[in-house]
């Protein structure tokens, strides 16, 4: 990181490689998208990985899904590190997942899409407030939008500028949106409460 005068210039087209030349997987990244995908005791199934690939509202080509699972089923943590270990793969895994997030390559994650993907992924429909809230958590600067910029320093905790900031466009501040996502159920609750 370079510091110029008070503003820190990040370098986010850096991305780490591998002695082949391929995007470096550690095995924190293999472990966390396991987790992502919603592994089940330390293995991965097609179906899990189609199903969080429709969640995110994007196919994923029978071809790409062949590639990942080499025809099995399921696959191990283990498995996944030794296809990554000397991978070649040329592209930025972070940036192609922005792309999902942002379709119609606009540049940010529309509001919309942000709504459409929490619901798919069981959290409900996204209030107001709730949206407003993550688009602060993830809009690092500050332009109201969450760009290629903002989600490669989500992604990449290394790249922060200041990564003990919360609620203001650092750290996402889970408890809270917890919080407010519990408000909603209550009060959800009263008015069917009443209303009966």
């Amino acid at each position: 990181m370079k510091y110029q005068g008070r503003k820190a210039v990040i370098q986010l087209n850096t991305v780490p490689r591998n002695s082949q030349g391929g995007i470096a997987v550690t095995d924190e990244d293999i472990v966390a998208a396991f987790e992502f995908f919603g592994h089940k005791n330390g293995r991965l199934t097609r179906n899990a990985v189609i199903k969080t690939f429709k969640d995110l509202c994007k196919n994923i080509s029978k071809n790409d899904i062949n590639i990942i699972f080499a025809d099995k089923d399921e696959i191990s943590v283990e498995e996944v590190k030794l296809f990554l270990e000397n991978n070649t793969i040329a592209t930025d895994p972070i940036r192609d997942a922005f792309h999902v997030l942002d379709p119609t390559n606009c540049g940010y994650i529309a509001e919309e899409r942000l709504k459409k993907i929490f619901a798919n992924f069981g959290y409900g429909e996204l209030n107001d407030e709730e949206l407003k809230f993550l688009i602060q958590n993830g809009d690092y600067d500050g332009d109201g939008k969450i760009t290629l910029s903002d989600f490669l320093k989500l992604a990449r905790p290394e790249i922060r500028v200041n990564p003990v900031k919360s609620g203001t466009g650092f750290i996402p501040d889970v408890e809270k949106l917890k919080r407010l996502q519990t408000k909603k159920k209550n009060k959800q609750s009263k008015n069917f409460i009443k209303v009966s």
